[in-house]
């Protein structure tokens, strides 16, 4: 991949702790990675609560919370996931993320460094 690595490893670490703090007690969370093309595609997956389709998009808004619950549990203040997102588009990426009932997964796709041919 190209870019900042600091800034690439603090994508990873928000996500990383979020589908931690998030998980299901004893629950698994679980990453993949892959190369599609002149992409880098990681999915961050974890059991828990599914986060309702119309809240998807505003996960990564600034210091939004989806309850009163998840917000006590974890003592955060909403940025983490806005953070990436700013750090992963300023890179030429995407992230979004997927609920399905049992499983939240995040999806996250950065360029890879380009070659001389």
């Amino acid at each position: 991949m190209r870019g900042d690595p600091d800034k690439l490893a603090r994508v990873f670490d928000n996500v990383l702790r979020n589908a931690v703090n998030y998980s299901s007690p004893g629950g698994r969370v679980d990453i993949e990675a892959r190369r599609s093309g002149t992409w880098a595609e990681v999915a961050i997956r974890n059991e828990g609560l599914e986060i309702p389709e119309q809240e998807l998009s505003n996960i990564f808004q600034k210091f939004y919370r989806l309850d009163q619950a998840r917000s006590t549990r974890t003592g955060g203040a909403g940025l983490g996931l806005a953070i990436a997102r700013e750090i992963v588009e300023r890179h030429g990426g995407t992230i979004r993320a997927e609920s399905n009932g049992k499983y939240t997964s995040f999806l996250i796709r950065l360029p890879l460094a380009l070659t001389a041919a």
